[in-house]
């Protein structure tokens, strides 16, 4: 081996022959790592959406819920008052019966 000195051309040299072909492996290699995480990105978004989607979904189930448990508690207690005004009826109107039959004995 000799001992020259390094000149700007062998550097040169150096860097196109060794250094040029790494970088582009590395770039090629960035370029697919790049991709990869677009597509990733991209479900991650896809993810987000349905997400809100499913967000607001369950947030209108339990607003009808809601409002159906009211409006079903509010028929029970309506039925609930008809029930006892019909059986009021009914004992008034089975007690007029006994009056008409006891009246025909």
């Amino acid at each position: 081996m000799t001992d020259k000195p390094l000149t700007i051309e062998d550097l040169n040299n150096f860097g196109r022959d060794m250094l040029a072909p790494a970088f582009e492996h590395i770039n090629e290699q960035f370029e697919r790592i790049d991709k990869r995480f677009d597509a990733v990105e991209s479900r991650l978004e896809n993810l987000e959406a349905e997400m809100v989607a499913l967000r607001q979904d369950l947030s209108d189930i339990k607003e009808r819920l809601t409002r159906l448990e009211k409006a079903v508690k509010e028929d029970t207690n309506a039925l609930s008052h008809e029930v006892i005004d019909l059986r009021e009826r009914v004992k008034n109107l089975e007690a007029r019966l006994l009056k008409l039959e006891q009246s025909r004995s």
